[in-house]
């Protein structure tokens, strides 16, 4: 898959990125780099009531573009001089999306001769778990750790932990409350790769093409609170659709998980029997209101 392929090369950049990092660290700084926007994904960020025209390879192109593009702004990636033992902390293998990621990570990884353990918490809102893994890895005798926080603090204590025991953490997508590690005086090199709220703002485009008008009722399902690429999805979506002349008449969290989902998305359509659409936060989300609106009016789902 082009997508496969393209996450992989990006994993490519960060675990080069980070080797370099591991022979020349020890600032106690925060540092923030910005690399070209991870493309939209139906895995991770989804809509509903509308259906998916794009081709197979129009999506390869894509990817394409965006793997340059990545390669371009992050420059030439460096040839590791031994055998590093990475970690990947992913959110959940319980997603499409994470998985495909942590495919590429070791795809990438054989190609450049590194090891690497790609692990997770087991559901996208368990921020215990996930802090409970990054804990336990800290002491797995890794060179470097790669991750992907659930909130902007969840992992804050374990990634002070891996860094005073001399392990190099890398926030993949700068979604880590950097302020939090650095009052700690350790350093986080962070990696900007994906504008959320682009995507919120791309995915309520959508649904306004589809709609074709600019005076109906809306709704935004949300992840969990507290989560930076949850709150920017919604407030690019919900800037889009105020933008467009829709009504947001609900804007709730959906936790990430599809059964509060959809309580939450049947909840909205039996309280507003008019709206013209949802936008979700995630796919699994997405599915949920689909179904809900299968439910509520009884028709099928997309």
């Amino acid at each position: 898959m082009r997508r496969t392929r393209y996450v992989g090369t990006i994993a490519v950049a960060l675990l080069m990125a980070l080797t370099a990092a591991v022979a020349g660290c020890g600032s106690g700084e925060t540092t923030t780099t910005e690399a070209a926007e991870t493309p939209t994904t139906a895995a991770e960020t989804s809509t509903t009531m509308v259906e998916d025209t794009t081709t197979t390879t129009q999506v390869e192109t894509v990817f394409q573009q965006a793997e340059k593009q990545s390669l371009a702004t992050l420059g030439e990636i460096p040839t590791p001089s031994k055998t590093y033992k990475i970690g990947y902390l992913m959110i959940t293998l319980q997603n499409p999306f994470w998985v495909t990621l942590g495919e590429g990570a070791k795809a990438a990884a054989a190609e450049y001769g590194m090891e690497i353990s790609v692990q997770s918490a087991p559901t996208e809102n368990d921020v215990t778990s996930q802090l409970n893994t990054l804990e336990t890895m800290a002491g797995q005798d890794f060179d470097a750790i790669i991750v992907h926080t659930i909130t902007a603090d969840n992992l804050v204590p374990g990634i002070v932990t891996a860094r005073k025991k001399g392990v190099l953490v890398v926030d993949a997508d700068g979604r880590v409350n950097g302020m939090a590690v650095k009052a700690e005086g350790v350093e986080l090199p962070q990696f900007n790769m994906i504008d959320f709220e682009k995507k919120g703002q791309l995915g309520a485009e959508y649904i306004i093409a589809k709609v074709g008008s600019g005076e109906g009722k809306v709704a935004i399902i949300e992840g969990l609170a507290g989560a930076p690429q949850s709150d920017a999805r919604a407030a690019g979506a919900k800037k889009a659709f105020e933008a467009a002349g829709f009504k947001v008449v609900a804007s709730q969290p959906g936790n990430w998980d599809r059964t509060t989902a959809l309580n939450v998305a049947t909840n909205i359509l039996q309280a507003n029997p008019d709206l013209v659409g949802f936008y979700a936060a995630n796919d699994v989300m997405a599915l949920a209101a689909s179904e809900a609106v299968s439910q509520v009016y009884r028709r099928p789902h997309l």
